[in-house]
Order: C-alpha cells, then structure tokens, then sequence
C-alpha cells in the first residue's frame, strides 16, 4: 500500500515528473555520446591498422568514413 501511494504521488506531482524526466534525458544522452565516441575510437584504430599496412587514404576513408584530413593527421604523432 505504502508503494503504491508513492507512486500515485509521484505521477501526481507535475515537478517531480519534469526532475525525472530531464535525469532520463541527461543519462540518454550521456549513453549516446559515450557509445559515438567508442564507435570513432574503433574507426580510428582501424584506420591506424590500415595505414601501417599501406592502404591508401581514399580506401581508407571508405571503409571508416572517416575524412581524408582526419587520416593525414593519424600520420603524425601527437
């Protein structure tokens, strides 16, 4: 009983609604930006791997999608 009218207050109260609301937002998108930049790390390792093994910059950014500038740079040590 006690849960339930917890909860009946919670959908009740509109502030409460809007708090959790804008956490799930937050986290959504914390997840999202974590997962692309994973993706590009993967894509950037791989386009290394295909650099040392002398393919051209035009297949490689074929097969990553990265651009051709952001392969020139993986040339360089930073």
């Amino acid at each position: 009983e006690k849960a339930l009218a917890f909860m009946e207050s919670f959908v009740n109260d509109e502030e409460v609604r809007n708090i959790y609301d804008k956490i799930n937002d937050v986290e959504y998108y914390a997840k999202k930006e974590g997962l692309e930049k994973g993706q590009k790390e993967g894509l950037i390792k791989t386009a290394k791997n295909m650099l040392a093994d002398g393919l051209d910059l035009k297949t490689i950014s074929h097969y990553t999608g990265l651009t051709q500038e952001e392969i020139e740079k993986l040339k360089t040590p930073v």
